[in-house]
């Protein structure tokens, strides 16, 4: 029914920018509850058809896939390579709007590639047929037809888009015939890494510049084919390697040199040029004091229970300190540091200032059960369960399983992501085996994990 597919448009204001300019405004459309729920039962009767033909590197809007994923497969691409002496130059594409802009011609045509039946082709395209109205306080306008984008608050439009950024990935591999960043899997055989997305966040992956450039330049093609726009103000290029005399490098799109840059925040974490956790740990730091400094005037007031600081410590500060904390390789001195955080949030939730010269210890009593370096060691170990159960055809897996051909170089090796695993593993045996002398038990059941 055209109720089913007709949407109130509600624009909302972004908070920065002019409120006479309509594109600082966000539109969000309200939509019938039986369109959502029918939606829901074309997607679950299309998915399964959809959801294995769908690239494996794309990571956004898919069950058990998150934003970490895929900053560890890219993290580990680079990590692998520099190991090894090599190098990685890595294109960050932004699609502006791309969301708004998804062209419902292109749309049908990554339909017929699914090879979906005809029965759910034509009530996918009889779905796509909407009307919208906006509305103004509590005014409504009048309803005009809507051939590009996908509707915000649609349950059909994650699904949708995967779609469409999948057939635009497909068409730029297959015009693109040069190998992207190469690994080798344990049976010998070689495989290639070309992209790395979440939704439409896209990390292209190469192992020489000039492959860089032609995989940047058919990228913005077939985007420009599909009406889509790259912008390449905030598009970046990065040469990830720790040879401080490397030159720059030139990458071009539609005339216009893009920003080579050494550090660049993907999915919320930073990315260095030397695969160092510099960066990381000083936008996590900087983060942390910065919620810790708004919620300490609240702290600091009377009435607040005890309970209430912790839950509060542990619902925004946590989170906001150890967000990517899974994929890091931690040194003593990063540890150090993130613990000054924990220390000074302790004090203020106690009320007791450093002069008063507290051990850290009792100061942990009355805040947070477990320590900094407690909390880091669970999310590694966490990921490292969640890496060694996925399937092995997830790109995730294949990547952290791989290799890369070439020498390592002499002297002590820099610190890698397994480092941190196998140290946490010994940290808890370590601990393990000092309760189990307390106890006078040698047979403590438990895992390390």
């Amino acid at each position: 029914p055209e109720e089913w597919r007709s949407a109130i448009l509600v624009p909302l204001f972004k908070g920065k920018g002019d409120k006479k300019e309509c594109k600082n405004y966000r539109g969000i459309s309200l939509l019938s509850t039986p369109g959502k729920v029918y939606g829901r039962v074309l997607i679950e009767r299309v998915s399964e058809i959809t959801e294995v033909q769908i690239r494996d590197e794309q990571g956004g809007f898919r069950k058990g896939r998150g934003c970490v994923d895929q900053v560890f497969a890219l993290k580990c691409v680079c990590e692998k390579y520099l190991e090894r002496q090599k190098e990685v130059f890595v294109a960050f594409m932004d699609l502006e709007k791309a969301y708004d802009r998804v062209d419902m011609m292109a749309m049908g045509r990554c339909w017929d590639c699914m090879e979906l039946e005809v029965r759910s082709l034509v009530r996918l395209k009889l779905c796509t047929k909407r009307a919208r109205c906006v509305r103004i306080g509590h005014k409504l306008g009048r309803k005009f037809k809507v051939d590009v984008g996908l509707r915000q608050g649609c349950v059909m439009s994650p699904w949708l888009f995967n779609i469409f950024i999948d057939g635009v990935v497909r068409e730029v591999n297959a015009r693109v015939l040069e190998r992207g960043a190469v690994l080798k899997s344990d049976g010998g055989g070689e495989w290639q890494v070309n992209q790395i997305l979440y939704a439409d966040d896209t990390a292209l992956v190469v192992d020489e510049e000039c492959k860089l450039q032609r995989l940047v330049r058919e990228f913005g093609r077939v985007c420009e084919r599909r009406k889509l726009s790259v912008n390449v103000a905030k598009s970046k290029v990065m040469r990830v390697t720790r040879n401080e005399n490397a030159g720059d490098i030139e990458i071009t799109l539609n005339g216009i040199r893009m920003e080579e840059v050494d550090c660049f925040r993907y999915l919320g974490v930073d990315i260095d040029r030397d695969g160092g956790m510099k960066s990381k740990m000083k936008h996590r730091v900087t983060e942390g004091e910065k919620v810790s400094g708004v919620l300490k005037k609240m702290w600091k007031g009377e009435g607040m229970s005890g309970d209430a600081k912790r839950s509060m410590y542990e619902g925004i500060v946590v989170p906001t300190l150890f967000y990517g904390s899974e994929v890091w390789a931690a040194s003593a001195e990063d540890r150090r540091r993130m613990g000054v955080v924990e220390m000074k949030c302790m004090r203020v939730m106690c009320g007791v200032i450093i002069r008063d010269r507290i051990r850290n210890e009792e100061l942990r009593r009355c805040g947070s059960e477990l320590s900094i370096g407690e909390r880091m060691d669970r999310n590694v170990l966490r990921w490292y369960g969640h890496a060694e159960r996925m399937e092995e055809e997830i790109v995730v897996k294949r990547v952290y399983m791989a290799n890369v051909e070439g020498s390592r170089k002499r002297a002590r090796p820099k610190l890698r992501w397994m480092n941190g695993v196998k140290a946490a593993v010994e940290r808890r045996s370590k601990y393990r085996v000092c309760v189990n002398v307390r106890a006078g038990s040698r047979n403590m059941e438990g895992s390390i994990f």
